[in-house]
């Protein structure tokens, strides 16, 4: 947890059970149950005061010492501010006994926080006199809405602002099977045996099927190819269309080399597809052209070529190769989305992709189970950032961008399910998984790296791996994994790192130089685009948003809006932190 103390106060009801009788056994045995006298409750703990009786009368009421009425009835529960109390029970304004009891401070100081969960459509937070940056994690299946009411004597707000980066480009589109797609019936071959070269391991060209990635409804384009470099291991294809620099491509394939044993080892070793295991690496402007992404995995392309309409393995545009397929190298380009470095970060995005699709999901698939698991997409994606980073291109490749974009509007991002503007798959999900994935990578113990770039485990493949080698998708494999919650995988994250003003060591590639972590610490990688301070706020599903610094000197207010139905389902799941920053 860093430097900071860290504390969990659920306003909910806290029954102490504890006898204090105050007074002769008159009235029916009427006695004090909670609290018990000369009882110390914790800062914003929740006193339940009770009262029993054989009988218990009607007109019990609770006082303070200077007489005013705390409660009615039998039992109520109240929050109090620190300090020392003694309530007075009285049955028709006669007392029948008192209690006295002491409720702690809270030691506020930089770099602390409270965390309050919203019970109530309207919820009184205590805090001590002092700059603060709110923040929210809401858990929930439905957006949250919460508005702070701050005292109007507060000060002047101090919150930073950060200018907005431009959306980065989504690495990759989402490429799927077939409609009701079943595998045939024959087995997968085995990742782990030495397989020989294919017969066609001379052929210098060949044609490929190009999914139209402007139009998923049309067919392929058919585009013919010519393999410039090979070897045992990668095979790197160059569209007819196109021509790239010799250099361009004998770095690449250095850059490709350096790139699969460590992708492997992260996930595990690739299978075979064809009888044939190397990586096929295609070239071609049309991805250039589509604007849409800089290179994809096809999963099509892992399983065999069915031309027969009526069956369900039907799959007529397979490559039936390990393909990944990027655009051509186009440096000083305006983005740089399609230079070197971007390349080399999508060919170990795509790698990872192939390599968990074949694991995971084909050899179940080719297996003959009918419980064939399909990683889910928010994981799928988050996984294949991080793995730019870990392979050293989390700078140069432009990774960074996305957590970054995703940093500047936190609350629009939920971890896995839809936007605030109703968007499933986007670069600001991407950056949110990118961002949780590595915090709990190293947080799991990471790796070390030797001289030569190899991978050392020091807890964090082990993490990976799990995720791989089960048929648990999404959050369910994640919480197997970390064995907590999934609400316990965010909060954890949020409060550890994101309020965290400390930053850890990760090595750095030796290959590119650049760190194989993204790290958020103090609010930001150069900090969160805070949420306007006033006014109605939107949170999304398991999101987090964060606020700029205001000067509370009374007890805020915290309000949820929206409909009956929607503050019903948010009550319990949107948890509202205050950092306090400055006293």
């Amino acid at each position: 947890m860093g430097k900071f103390g860290s504390h969990l106060f659920i306003v909910s009801l806290v029954l102490v059970f504890s006898t204090c009788v105050l007074s002769p056994n008159t009235n029916d045995g009427l006695v004090i149950l909670s609290p018990n006298d000369g009882a110390v409750f914790a800062f914003n703990e929740a006193v339940k005061f009770v009262a029993s009786a054989v009988t218990v009368p009607d007109d019990l009421t609770w006082h303070n010492e200077q007489g005013s009425i705390w409660g009615k009835g039998a039992e109520f529960t109240k929050v109090l501010i620190a300090g020392e109390y003694t309530v007075i029970l009285k049955q028709n304004s006669q007392e029948v006994g008192s209690v006295s009891f002491t409720v702690l401070p809270m030691d506020f100081s930089p770099g602390s926080f409270v965390q309050y969960v919203q019970m109530l459509d309207s919820q009184i937070h205590i805090l001590s006199p002092g700059y603060y940056i709110p923040g929210y994690v809401n858990l929930g299946t439905d957006a949250a809405q919460p508005t702070i009411n701050i005292p109007k004597d507060r000060g002047a707000g101090a919150k930073d602002s950060f200018p907005a980066l431009d959306v980065p480009p989504v690495r990759d589109p989402i490429l799927t099977l077939p409609k009701g797609y079943e595998a045939p019936d024959q087995p997968i071959p085995s990742h782990t045996r030495s397989l020989q070269d294919s017969a066609d391991y001379m052929i210098t060209q060949r044609e490929f099927f190009i999914p139209n990635l402007n139009d998923s409804q049309s067919d392929p384009k058919i585009i013919t190819a010519s393999a410039v470099l090979r070897d045992n291991s990668v095979v790197l294809w160059v569209d007819e269309q196109t021509i790239i620099p010799t250099a361009d491509i004998e770095s690449l394939f250095e850059k490709t080399h350096q790139i699969l044993p460590r992708v492997e080892t992260l996930f595990g070793i690739r299978g075979a597809t064809n009888g044939d295991r190397k990586i096929h690496i295609l070239f071609t402007p049309l991805v250039n052209q589509s604007s849409v992404a800089i290179g994809f995995f096809n999963p099509t392309d892992l399983l065999p070529r069915n031309t027969q309409d009526w069956s369900s393995s039907y799959n007529p545009f397979s490559n039936e190769c390990n393909l990944l397929t990027l655009g051509v190298p186009q440096e000083g380009s305006d983005n740089g989305s399609f230079s070197l470095s971007s390349l080399a970060a999508t060919i170990s995005h795509e790698l990872s992709h192939l390599i968990r699709f074949q694991r995971k999901t084909r050899q179940v698939m080719l297996s003959g189970s009918q419980d064939v698991p399909y990683e889910e997409i928010f994981l799928d994606e988050g996984l294949a950032h991080l793995t730019e980073t870990l392979l050293g291109y989390g700078v140069s490749g432009g990774n960074l961008n996305f957590a970054q974009h995703y940093l500047d509007s936190s609350a629009v991002y939920s971890f896995s399910g839809l936007s605030l503007n109703g968007q499933d798959d986007s670069a600001g999900r991407r950056g949110a998984m990118l961002l949780l994935l590595s915090w709990w990578f190293w947080k799991q113990g990471g790796l070390s790296v030797n001289e030569d770039g190899g991978f050392v485990d020091r807890g964090g493949i082990r993490f990976l791996q799990q995720l791989v080698d089960t048929q648990l998708t999404g959050w369910p494999g994640l919480e197997s994994a970390l064995n907590t919650s999934r609400s316990q995988i965010i909060k954890r994250f949020f409060e550890d790192s994101v309020l965290n003003i400390e930053k850890n060591d990760v090595p750095k590639d030796p290959f590119t130089h650049e760190p194989l972590g993204v790290q958020v610490h103090g609010g930001g990688i150069s900090g969160f685009r805070a949420m306007e301070e006033a006014g109605l706020m939107s949170i999304a599903p398991m999101a987090i948003g964060y606020s700029g610094a205001i000067f509370v000197s009374g007890y805020p207010e915290v309000f949820l809006g929206g409909s009956a139905a929607q503050r019903n389902r948010v009550q319990g799941h949107l948890h509202v932190y205050w950092f306090m920053i400055e006293p």
